[in-house]
């Protein structure tokens, strides 16, 4: 039973994960198609060093965060053990917590862009507890 409700936490994090990167995706296109101008000062203006830490932060988080994804649901498909899931959803829990706390500490004023990152994360946070409760269930395989 515990393999199960670890399955199912998995499986509802890694579609919650896959809405959420839907999400960002539709979101980061429709900015730079909206007002690219933006998007070329955000690089270039005076708080570029700021935002290129945190741009890298992001990055490391994206990489995890579709690796952790596309392991995790292979894995509840496949029956197997999620040994390597729990740690790599310690280690983007680890960086998302770090990019929030980062983005918060450094924001020079207050966007609806930042309110939407900071909900982004924290709806990522939230999924990688779940990723990270269903990989503790099923840290052994199903079948021997």
């Amino acid at each position: 039973m515990k393999n199960f409700a670890g399955r199912l936490i998995v499986l509802v994090s890694g579609i919650v994960n896959i809405i959420v990167f839907l999400v960002i995706i539709g979101t980061f296109v429709f900015y730079c198609m909206s007002d690219t101008d933006s998007v070329v000062a955000f690089f270039t203006g005076e708080l570029s060093q700021i935002y290129y830490v945190s741009v890298l932060l992001v990055e490391i988080v994206l990489i995890l965060y579709i690796y952790l994804t596309i392991r995790a649901l292979i894995s509840i498909t496949k029956g197997k053990a999620m040994k390597k899931d729990l740690i790599v959803s310690v280690l983007m829990f680890v960086f998302l917590l770090a990019s929030f706390i980062y983005n918060l500490i450094t924001t020079p004023e207050y966007s609806v862009y930042y309110a939407f990152l900071y909900g982004i994360e924290i709806t990522l946070m939230i999924s990688t507890i779940g990723m990270f409760i269903g990989s503790l269930f099923n840290y052994h395989k199903d079948c021997k």
